[in-house]
């Protein structure tokens, strides 16, 4: 099983990470670990979350959010 994470410019108000699975999609708040919309099915999303978990990969997916969106100031 492998999954796609991904961010994008797009000017969300909050921290957010798209993640794909087959033909599904998520938008995943990266402070929270929620799921904002969409869905993925029960396995790829925990992978997901697990993945996020990793403080190092979730700094990084935060760090990555704020260059791509220089516009919204860091909370």
């Amino acid at each position: 099983m492998s999954f796609l994470t991904e961010l994008s410019s797009l000017c969300f108000l909050v921290n957010t990470c798209h993640a794909q699975y087959a033909e599904y999609e998520a938008l995943i708040d990266i402070r929270t670990l929620t799921v904002l919309a969409g869905r993925l099915p029960a396995k790829a999303l925990k992978k997901v979350i697990t993945y996020m978990k990793i403080t190092q990969n979730q700094q990084d997916l935060l760090e990555t959010f704020y260059f791509l969106n220089p516009q919204i100031k860091r909370i």
